[in-house]
């Protein structure tokens, strides 16, 4: 009895340190280091020495408890960037669910800047999705700064170590692309340039989701050609970023041109991204795409058309516009003439 009572105690602890663990978990999405920021009392950067399995928990997912394994790592900490300022070694817990979830796994071996909470005196990791972002061993910071400022400078070192293998150097524009600060932004510009093209073009795609169109001529070519293979993926962020983060009118020339790609997505996503200029400029590539192959893109320039010239009676519901095609089309092509 007294040893099903030292059970049951212990599965309990597990089950009320897994919900307290992921009571302010939000579901997976997108990396966000400030709000990992925010919800860690401890952030370390160092390499993970020992994983153990201490025992059996459970977590809640979507207000469902499941199984879990619990364990214990041991990190050998290299910097704090946050929490005890003197600690060499940090213990936490981490749980991994019998069910398939997009939970990371943590070795022995891993390294990187971890982010932990603390709860009644133990640490857990912060968010299961996202236990570490890319760091490197050496990244000296000489002055005092602000947390999202340090975190910072740690990814930037992970950019510029020429040491740093390529699967380092684009976890680290993952993490910068969720930071909106000038200092994120000038270390993506620094692997814009980077000889790795997986690296190049992954940091020309964050910079152009923040509107910095300065590196948007040197993946023009790249854009207007049928493209396959390993390059299919870049295409897709890169049409990606265009869409949802350009709107500078000095953009217009060459979204005018990508309007021509044989790609879908580049059509789409520069035909967006003129209608996001809210700029007259941007009329006469708007007119081209309305007599785009693709249903979509011809939608986006009949609502661009509408914004920018305020005839907001000529701009439908995607419903609307489907229904009656044909008849806001020719509205918006007879227009077009009138005004030469």
């Amino acid at each position: 009895m007294r040893l099903l009572g030292l059970m049951l105690g212990r599965y309990i602890g597990a089950l009320i340190c897994g919900g307290a663990w992921l009571a302010s978990a939000t579901p997976v999405g997108l990396l966000d280091v400030a709000q990992l920021i925010a919800t860690s009392d401890a952030i370390a950067v160092g390499k993970i020495a020992s994983v153990q399995r201490t025992g059996r928990g459970t977590v809640t997912i979507s207000d469902q408890a499941i199984g879990a394994n619990e364990f214990k790592a041991e990190l050998t900490v290299s910097r704090i960037i946050k929490g005890p300022p003197d600690s060499r070694r940090i213990e936490f817990t981490f749980y991994l669910p019998d069910a398939p979830v997009t939970f990371q796994s943590i070795a022995r071996g891993d390294a990187g800047t971890f982010f932990l909470r603390e709860i009644s005196g133990r640490y857990y990791i912060s968010d299961p999705h996202y236990p570490r972002i890319a760091a490197v061993e050496q990244c000296a910071s000489f002055e005092p700064l602000p947390v999202l400022d340090r975190v910072t400078v740690e990814l930037r070192c992970a950019l510029t170590d020429p040491s740093a293998p390529e699967t380092i150097q684009l976890g680290a524009i993952e993490a910068l692309e969720s930071i909106r600060t000038d200092p994120a932004t000038d270390a993506l510009k620094l692997a814009a340039i980077s000889p790795s093209t997986s690296v190049r073009l992954r940091a020309i795609a964050a910079l152009l989701g923040r509107n910095e169109i300065s590196e948007l001529g040197s993946v023009q070519d790249l854009l207007l050609q049928p493209v396959a293979g390993p390059l299919r993926a870049a295409v897709d962020r890169l049409a990606s970023g265009i869409w949802h983060g350009v709107r500078n009118p000095k953009a217009i020339p060459i979204l005018e041109r990508l309007l021509r790609s044989p790609d879908f997505k580049v059509r789409r996503g520069a035909a967006q991204a003129l209608r996001n200029t809210g700029s007259s400029q941007a009329v006469a590539g708007l007119a081209e795409a309305l007599n785009d192959s693709e249903r979509d893109v011809r939608y986006i320039a009949v609502i661009g058309l509408g914004e920018i010239t305020r005839q907001d009676e000529w701009s439908p519901s995607i419903d609307n516009f489907s229904e009656h095609e044909a008849y806001f089309l020719s509205y918006w092509r007879n227009w077009v003439k009138s005004q030469q």
